[in-house]
């Protein structure tokens, strides 16, 4: 894991991978994982986390499709850790 995300490291080594696994393009698309908020919503996200990693990518592509910025994705990311969003939510959209 890189340095800048080495609170990562503190985490169970599953969350680690499935981190890892999404944070180049989570990263491209403007989350910022030193923000003190995303990574408390990461340390506390039980359960989950891939669908609302996963979400947050879909979520950014719809906007793409569609023409629109996506402004707060640290903000959505957040939320979708928060409230258990699942990929199936930006599908049918």
């Amino acid at each position: 894991m890189e340095a800048k995300f080495c609170f990562i490291c503190n985490l169970d080594e599953g969350i680690q991978e499935i981190i890892k696994k999404y944070a180049s393009a989570l990263t491209n698309i403007g989350v910022y994982f030193l923000n003190s908020e995303v990574e408390e919503a990461i340390y506390y996200c039980s359960q989950d986390l891939e669908d609302a990693l996963r979400t947050t990518i879909s979520y950014w592509y719809w906007k793409q499709n569609n023409g629109e910025y996506f402004h707060t994705p640290n903000n959505f990311l957040i939320k979708a850790l928060k409230k258990r969003f699942l990929t199936e939510c930006c599908a049918n959209s």
